[in-house]
């Protein structure tokens, strides 16, 4: 079955949704790419979800989801951020990631651009990101970002399968993973042992990042084939034992959040 999704909600999450293919472009038109800053000023939350399958089949056998956040798991947004966090006041806004098209030229994390492609072999991926509420730029800004390293066509692993939301929570499904670095906007709830769903803490443990062990750890849990998701991670961490997130959705802020 796939669900057609492109919800515009306030924070009660009240949503349109589409199980018609047809009825769900013709409202995508109504709202092109160059108008979701526009649209997250005035409508709130806006998760852009097209061509979700409840599931995904290759070669005979289901294939997990990855969903992927982007500031300082994908990009390298934290340090741009606090460089800045003295200058707001020149830009007339309160904190840094306030500041209008701040997230447009950000750089990749080291290996996160190789490590995203050679995941894509092994997983179905999104992207799922939130983006700065006072700051209408971002939403356009990030899918930007992605179209300049990983394409606008059918051959970016990313290609209409991008999420921004301020509720993380709303997305999670079962046999599929999240790889985000802090628990907010809903990441830790991915941790839902009933569902079959798992909030994996980016760079929590040190070799949990792109230029370590992150992408082979990845590649053995898409690999397994236990049952369930918790049994695959489990069999993947048998040798290594990584600490995959923090036991609590404690997180140290920086001094401008």
């Amino acid at each position: 079955m796939r669900l057609y999704t492109f919800i515009i909600t306030d924070m009660s999450a009240k949503s349109a949704r589409f199980t018609n293919e047809n009825n769900f472009h013709t409202f995508c038109e109504h709202i092109p790419l160059r108008k979701i800053a526009l649209c997250s000023k005035y409508f709130g939350c806006i998760l852009f979800l097209c061509h979700v399958s409840t599931y995904t089949q290759k070669r005979g056998n289901v294939i997990k989801k990855l969903f992927i956040d982007m500031d300082n798991t994908l990009v390298n947004t934290l340090p741009v951020l606090n460089a800045e966090s003295q200058n707001v006041q020149k830009y007339n806004v309160k904190k840094p990631d306030q500041i209008p098209g701040i997230f447009r030229h950000l750089k990749p994390l080291p290996g996160a651009i190789d490590g995203v492609k050679e995941l894509a072999k092994h997983f179905d991926l999104y992207i799922l990101s939130t983006a700065p509420w006072e700051n209408p730029s971002s939403w356009q800004d990030k899918i930007e970002w992605l179209t300049d390293y990983f394409g606008n066509d059918v051959d970016s692993p990313f290609y209409k399968k991008v999420v921004m939301t301020h509720k993380k929570d709303l997305v999670k499904m079962p046999n599929s993973l999240l790889l985000d670095d802090r628990p907010y906007h809903g990441a830790s709830d991915w941790d839902d042992a009933k569902i079959d769903s798992f909030w994996l803490q980016y760079g929590y443990d040190d070799q949990l990042v792109w230029t370590e062990k992150l992408v082979p750890f990845l590649i053995s849990i898409a690999n397994a084939n236990e049952g369930t998701l918790r049994k695959d991670i489990a069999l993947a961490n048998k040798t290594n034992q990584y600490q995959l997130r923090h036991a609590t959705t404690e997180f140290k802020k920086e001094s401008w959040e």
